[in-house]
């Protein structure tokens, strides 16, 4: 009998593009993309991974924040989220985001933005 993947997630992920920076640790800190995006988490892209000052990769369980860049009204914002790295593969990460931990205007740019499925709210 063939396994059933089983969904663990609280809340779906929206495929979505925004420009990303990923901080982990002291002063690692890289610039990518997301491609997906949900309350909860995010896998990012990188062209390369971030590396710390010892030249290590970031690690399931290291902690970091994440700063999303977004436009609202046509002006540039960011909002910036603690998180956890849960896996890497290749050039991606995936992360646990820190939902609860954000002010109650980042919680509700990041409902908007993923409403709108877009990085312009």
């Amino acid at each position: 009998m063939a396994d059933v993947l089983i969904e663990r997630r609280r809340f779906p992920r929206k495929r979505l593009k925004l420009t990303c920076y990923l901080q982990i640790g002291y002063g690692v800190r890289a610039r990518g993309f997301t491609h997906d995006l949900s309350q909860e988490g995010a896998m990012a892209e990188f062209q390369q991974l971030p590396k710390s000052a010892q030249n290590m990769t970031p690690k399931a369980g290291d902690m970091g924040s994440l700063m999303l860049q977004y436009h609202k009204r046509g002006e540039p914002e960011s909002m910036k989220i603690g998180c956890r790295v849960m896996h890497t593969q290749a050039n991606f990460i995936g992360l646990l985001l820190f939902h609860l931990k954000m002010s109650n205007l980042d919680r509700q740019h990041l409902d908007m933005i993923l409403e709108a499925e877009s990085g312009v709210i």
